[in-house]
C-alpha cells in the first residue's frame, strides 16, 4: 500500500524536511523533493524554485520511470539510482522503496558527494520509526502506475511480460 501523503503530520513534515536538509549543502544540488510511488509529492525543499505543476510532473515521471526501471533491474539490488541528463542540468532519482528522492542538479554537481549524502539520508530515515516505512521495500503491487487501468490493455500486456521475466 502506498504512503498516505496527507497523513504526514505538520511536526513530522518539519522533521522530514530537516532530515533532507543536508542536500542543500551539496554543491550543485539546486532543488529536491520526495515523492511516493504514485508520483505524489510527500515533501519539497523549502523555497523550491520549481513551480508546483513542474514539481508534480517531475514526481509523476520519476515514479513511472522508477516502476519501469524496477521491472528491468535485478531483484534484490539494494540501491537503485537513475538519472536524466539535460543540457546544463541533471535530475537524479533514488528509488528508496516506497518513495523516490529527486535531486535537480547543475552541471557542477559533485556526484560522489551527492550519492554519499543520499545514502546517509536513507539510513537516517531507516533509523527513525516515523519514516521507516518510506524506505521499506514494497510489494510488487503496491503502486498502480503500471496497472492495466492506468496503462490500457495493450500496453499493460508488455508490462505483464516484463513482470514474468
Amino acid at each position: 500500500m502506498g504512503i498516505q501523503t496527507n497523513a504526514v503530520t505538520p511536526r513530522n513534515l518539519s522533521d522530514l524536511l530537516g532530515k533532507l536538509a543536508p542536500l542543500e549543502q551539496v554543491n550543485g544540488v539546486q532543488d529536491y523533493l520526495l515523492a511516493d510511488c504514485f508520483g505524489r509529492i510527500v515533501v519539497r525543499k523549502p523555497g523550491s524554485l520549481l513551480g508546483e505543476e513542474v514539481a508534480k510532473g517531475y514526481a509523476k515521471d520519476a515514479a513511472q520511470a522508477g516502476e519501469i526501471f524496477a521491472l528491468l533491474s535485478a531483484s534484490g539490488e539494494d540501491e537503485r539510482v537513475f538519472d536524466f541528463h539535460f543540457e546544463g542540468a541533471l535530475l537524479i532519482v533514488w528509488d528508496w522503496g516506497r518513495v523516490y528522492l529527486l535531486a535537480l542538479c547543475g552541471e557542477e554537481v559533485n556526484l560522489p558527494t551527492t550519492r554519499m549524502t543520499a545514502n546517509v539520508l536513507r539510513d537516517e530515515l531507516r533509523k527513525d520509526k516515523r519514516f521507516r516505512e518510506y524506505v521499506a521495500p514494497r510489494d510488487g503491487d503496491d503502486c498502480g502506475l503500471l496497472s492495466e487501468q492506468a496503462l490500457g490493455p495493450d500496453l499493460h500486456k508488455h508490462v505483464a511480460a516484463l513482470k514474468q521475466k
